[in-house]
C-alpha cells in the first residue's frame, strides 16, 4: 500500500504507486496484545506516523474495564433470561409432549384458567394450541400447566441468579471470560 502525502499528513491509499506528488509505501505492523487485557484497534490514517522514508500505521491498545465487561456480562444475563422465560416450554399431559407459550400474554391466560378452574373444578376448557389446533384441558390438566409454568420461570430466575452471582463474584478479568453465560439455561 501506499500513500499520497500533503502537508506531512496521509490524504490518500493506493494499491500501486501512483506518478506524481510525494509518495511513501505504506508498513503495518500490529503490535501483540493479551486477548484477556484488550485488543487494538488502528487509527485513522490522518494519524498514522510519516516518517521521512515511509509511513507507519498507528494502533491504540484498548483495555477492558473489569467493571464495564461486568455489567456487559450482567447485561446478557438479563436479556437471556427474559428470553428463556418467554420461549416457552413441553408438557406431557399423556397425549405426548404440547408446547406452551409463556410470554406475559400466555402467562396471564393460564393463571386465569387456573383460577377459573379452581373455582370452577368440573369445568372444561377450550385450549388453543394454535395453528388452528385445540384440546380440552379440565382443572387438573390447567393446574399441571400452571405448575410447570411456574417452574419454568424459576428456573429461569434461578440459573440467571446463580450466573449474576458468578459474575459479581470474580476480581479479574479472565474469570469473568471463564463464565459461559450462554450455555446451560433451562430448556435449551
Amino acid at each position: 500500500m501506499y500513500a499520497r502525502i500533503e502537508n506531512g499528513k496521509v490524504v490518500r491509499l493506493y494499491l500501486a504507486p501512483p506518478a506524481g506528488g510525494t509518495i511513501l509505501p505504506v508498513y503495518r505492523t500490529v503490535p501483540t496484545v493479551n486477548p484477556d487485557e484488550g485488543y487494538v484497534r488502528e487509527k485513522h490514517r490522518e494519524h498514522w506516523d510519516v516518517l521521512p522514508d515511509r509511513v507507519e500505521t498507528t494502533f491504540e491498545h484498548i483495555f477492558y474495564d473489569l467493571e464495564t465487561q461486568r455489567q456487559n456480562k450482567l447485561g446478557t444475563v438479563k436479556n437471556l433470561r427474559k428470553i428463556t422465560e418467554t420461549a416457552g416450554f413441553l408438557i406431557d399431559l399423556g397425549a405426548g409432549p404440547m408446547r406452551v407459550g409463556s410470554d406475559p400474554a400466555d402467562q396471564s391466560k393460564i393463571m386465569g384458567a387456573k383460577a377459573y378452574t379452581d373455582e370452577n373444578p368440573s369445568a372444561v376448557i377450550d385450549w388453543s394450541l394454535g395453528s388452528g389446533q385445540w384440546t380440552q384441558l379440565d382443572a387438573t390438566a390447567i393446574k399441571a400447566i400452571a405448575n410447570a409454568l411456574g417452574a419454568h420461570v424459576q428456573a429461569t430466575f434461578s440459573y440467571a441468579k446463580t450466573l449474576e452471582d458468578q459474575i459479581n463474584a470474580v476480581t479479574t478479568l479472565p474469570e469473568l471470560w471463564a463464565i459461559r453465560e450462554t450455555d446451560g439455561w433451562p430448556g435449551s
